[in-house]
């Protein structure tokens, strides 16, 4: 008989894990939005966006069709989630994208989703 004190992984991801707002900053420089940060920001069909200057966190606002610098919000057809161009504006924030994807945590302050930028994933994107 073994005297090892087995300890068992119980880590399996939950639904209550998918439902935590997340932006992923893919390597194209597209922004991936799961359903619940585009439910957060309200569904919005357009969005724009800020930035404090930091490289640390940006933010996304919905935005009106008619505005010239707003970018649409497109459904993945195959997923409950959502792409958004962002390329020229991570180029412009100084915000590094296209080696690693990295996906960040996002919360609502003051009508802005603030996206807290993390470290890049290990993960590999699909080709």
């Amino acid at each position: 008989m073994s005297t090892t004190q087995w300890i068992e992984f119980q880590g399996r991801k939950s639904a209550a894990d998918v439902a935590e707002p997340r932006v992923t900053i893919q390597r194209g420089g597209s922004l991936g939005l799961n359903l619940a940060a585009y439910r957060l920001l309200g569904e919005p069909s357009h969005v724009s966006y800020v930035t404090d200057g930091s490289k640390k966190r940006f933010g996304i606002k919905p935005a009106a069709e008619d505005v010239p610098y707003a970018y649409p919000v497109r459904s993945q057809q195959s997923a409950r989630s959502f792409v958004v161009g962002a390329k020229l504006f991570l180029k412009w924030a100084g915000i590094p994208f296209g080696e690693q994807i990295r996906i960040c945590s996002m919360r609502m302050e003051d009508g802005i989703g603030i996206v807290e930028i993390s470290e890049p994933s290990t993960k590999k994107a699909k080709a």
